[in-house]
């Protein structure tokens, strides 16, 4: 039974589209640090050498593969998704794989199941994300030059 996967995909689907904001709040800011911070203390805790952008792959954490059933929902929803900006959308499918590997019990994704918290979140407050040239952008806002191995090193923010 794919309890987490489930819960997953009617949080996200209660999503509305999400329009580009102009003005940024603060805690979309630190939502975003915060998960930014969590994608690195999993890139340093397993050593992967090749991550150097702030989106990880699922089955690279997970080193495994979804159960075809987990794979044919999760495509169903992606084509229902109606996000207009790509890293949402991208993102949104991500978190959802990442729980598919929570509830088939994958070692590497139950030790770092809430990565993805603020940044649904954010997304549940209507903010939008985009990665341009090594930037992360929240609406017309940009956090600089994102150094994915560093960020661990960050204080975390208490959700």
């Amino acid at each position: 039974m794919s309890i987490y996967m489930n819960n997953s995909i009617s949080r996200i689907i209660k999503i509305p589209a999400i329009e580009e904001r102009k003005n940024i709040e603060d805690l979309d800011a630190l939502l975003i640090r915060e998960y930014l911070r969590r994608v690195s203390v999993v890139v340093n805790e397993l050593s992967l050498e090749s991550v150097f952008r702030p989106f990880l792959s699922s089955e690279l954490i997970a080193n495994s593969v979804l159960f075809p059933e987990q794979v044919e929902t999760i495509n169903n929803i992606e084509k229902i998704l109606n996000q207009p900006f790509y890293y949402v959308e991208k993102l949104m499918i991500e978190y959802i794989k990442w729980s598919a590997f929570y509830d088939n019990e994958n070692e590497n994704i139950m030790k770092f199941y809430d990565m993805y918290e603020p940044l649904i979140i954010c997304f549940e407050r209507g903010c939008s994300v985009e990665y341009h040239n090594g930037e992360f952008l929240l609406g017309n806002n940009s956090l600089g030059r994102i150094n994915v191995r560093e960020a661990y090193k960050q204080e975390p923010f208490t959700i």
